[in-house]
């Protein structure tokens, strides 16, 4: 029998035998203490992995059908490797998939958690934006109007100055990313004045994002916000009705492709470009994808799928090459430099694999696309990259299953983590590839695994 037990173990109440069959519950001793668990649909716990597998094959289906001709001659050892790589990942989501949840160790409630996470993030509100935007308060509207001259501006003033507000961000990174998920999450669980504090700091982070232009500013948000909200329903109503969030779904989609369509028009001098000058190809107009779009709905599409598939080709070059370990460094561009500052061994700065294929192929891996795959590969080979899927897949398994019971703060922040690496999948190594980034995402597995509490039955 599976158990699903919350960190704090609850009584028996007065329900009738029928009323909790029906609500899907089951009255189990566990740890010689009477509690309920709820008893998930198959359905409920792979939907993640189902969601995001098709997600990436559909990236995949991209590049290889979509309307960028990229000039790839030999695919086999490409689509081989991707196959294992999700079929991996599928096997390892599998193996915690019908096992227990944990419950909570931790002693901070969620309560306490916000508030903190709150505090630390409107106090880095001025000084982020003084080092991102150059101004106290964010220019939002001024960024609108040219939003691809708001994003240069920003990576030019960053450039300029010495990140220390990012170093110092980097170690309350896992409080700081807190913030939004246990909000929207435990939103009802929340009183008045947590939720307008809490709010007020969200709105400065978002705007900050914006200000600079950058489209995963507003789509990560959008995307927690619209992921979170269907998960909390699931984990109170035991029900999963995807009907509920087609049209918020739609609405979030739409925002953010009407963003993203203004920062490439203003990045591209406000022209509608359907040229890709890395490889000097240029996308196919009548595609049947797009042949009978809109003008800007072809090109927000065009651009779109660029973005998704791109990184596939920098994978194509990377597997052509030879595995050079990089030993724990070459995952993330921030422990790449920390190494080569440490060690003063410049050699690392040309030996990951999004490297190397800058070098020998002219693919510019800092400003185009190669996939989070051969930034891993760079530490463990891509035969290792298949066994790192395995684990990501059985760890994304247990985050949501103990997200789902909603007592483990930390189990939500990690699964939160888990779904935005997948998301970036096709892009780069998101989640650990800044300073914050990798604080944040290691930071909060391990307290989830020093928090999670395991539970046997007790007959």
């Amino acid at each position: 029998m599976n158990v699903f037990q919350s960190g704090a173990l609850m009584k028996p109440i007065s329900r009738s035998a029928e009323v909790k069959r029906k609500q899907g519950l089951e009255n189990t001793l566990v740890d010689g203490e009477w509690v309920y668990a709820h008893a998930w649909s198959a359905r409920v716990r792979l939907l993640p992995v189902v969601f995001f597998l098709t997600y990436l094959s559909f990236t995949v289906f991209l590049f290889a059908f979509g309307p960028w001709p990229y000039p790839v001659h030999d695919s086999t050892n490409l689509y081989f490797f991707l196959a294992c790589a999700h079929f991996a990942l599928f096997v390892g989501y599998l193996s915690a998939a019908f096992k227990n949840a944990g419950g909570y160790y931790g002693h901070c409630s969620i309560h306490r958690l916000i508030i903190l996470s709150t505090f630390v993030n409107l106090l880095f509100l001025i000084p982020t934006s003084l080092f991102r935007t150059g101004s106290v308060i964010p220019p939002v509207w001024n960024a609108f109007r040219n939003l691809g001259g708001a994003y240069t501006a920003s990576r030019l003033l960053r450039q300029e100055q010495t990140p220390i507000v990012e170093y110092i961000r980097a170690v309350f990174g896992p409080i700081m990313f807190l913030l939004l998920p246990l909000v929207v999450f435990y939103w009802k669980k929340l009183g008045l004045r947590t939720r307008f504090i809490s709010l007020v700091a969200m709105a400065g982070n978002i705007m900050i994002g914006l200000s600079i232009g950058a489209n995963r500013e507003l789509f990560f948000p959008l995307f927690l916000l619209i992921l979170l909200s269907f998960v909390r329903y699931i984990s109170e109503s035991r029900k999963l009705k995807l009907n509920r969030y087609i049209v918020p779904a739609i609405v979030v989609a739409f925002i953010f492709i009407v963003f993203f369509t203004n920062t490439m028009l203003s990045r591209g001098s406000g022209s509608v470009s359907y040229y890709f000058a890395p490889l000097r190809i240029f996308a196919d107009e009548n595609h049947v994808l797009i042949r009978n779009l809109p003008e800007m709905a072809k090109f927000a599409f065009v651009r779109l799928s660029g973005y998704l598939s791109q990184g596939y080709y920098a994978l194509y070059l990377s597997l052509e090459k030879p595995f050079i370990p990089m030993f724990g460094v070459g995952n993330s561009m921030f422990l790449t430099r920390q190494a080569i500052r440490i060690t003063g061994f410049q050699e690392l700065a040309y030996m990951s694999y999004p490297d190397r294929i800058l070098l020998a192929d002219g693919w510019d891996s800092y400003h185009q696309y190669t996939t989070m795959y051969p930034w891993i590969a760079s530490d463990v080979s891509f035969p290792g990259v298949i066994v790192v899927m395995f684990v990501l897949g059985r760890l994304m398994a247990q985050s949501w299953l103990d997200t789902l019971q909603s007592k483990n703060p930390f189990a939500v922040a990690v699964f939160c983590q888990f779904c935005i690496m997948l998301v970036a999948a096709p892009t780069v190594n998101w989640v650990v590839n800044s300073a914050e980034g990798f604080t944040t995402f290691w930071g909060l597995l391990i307290i989830w695994a020093f928090t999670r509490k395991r539970y046997r039955l007790v007959s």
